[in-house]
């Protein structure tokens, strides 16, 4: 090889060796955002955090949500309010018997939380169930 040569590509080896240690660094420090963004679940999505978000600020941001108590109420408000779901199927937490009743919103579009999933305590004893749990969500499918 000519003199002329050897230098260059020892150059080249030195620029991309360089180079390669340049976009590490930088990969590394976006690493952490990068590891973040996994973390996002549906309320992030809808910009709204666990125990820092009010209902005004999701009134504001989703004209539909209002605040209504429901948690404790009887299963029978829940169809008054929404009518029937679309599945009604048994459910168990910590060994009590539950009924979940599903709700798809589909037809309300992307903006909007796409299903609601009602957890109702068992009807016991003639009395009826009662709303326990309430959970809106982007659909599973």
């Amino acid at each position: 090889m000519k003199r002329g040569s050897m230098r260059f590509w020892l150059c080249a080896s030195a620029a991309a060796f360089l180079l390669a240690m340049i976009l590490d660094a930088v990969a590394v420090k976006q690493a952490p955002k990068l590891a973040s963004a996994k973390l996002a679940n549906e309320l992030t999505l809808a910009r709204l955090r666990r125990g820092k978000s009010t209902i005004a600020k999701a009134g504001k941001l989703y004209p539909t949500v209002s605040y209504v108590r429901r948690i404790g109420d009887a299963k029978s408000k829940t169809y008054s309010l929404y009518g029937e779901p679309d599945s009604v199927s048994p459910s168990t937490k910590n060994g009590q018997p539950l009924e979940l009743l599903y709700y798809a919103f589909d037809w309300a579009g992307p903006d909007v939380p796409q299903v609601m999933e009602v957890v109702c305590s068992a009807p016991k004893d003639g009395n009826a169930g009662r709303v326990v749990e309430i959970t809106l969500a982007a659909s599973s499918l």
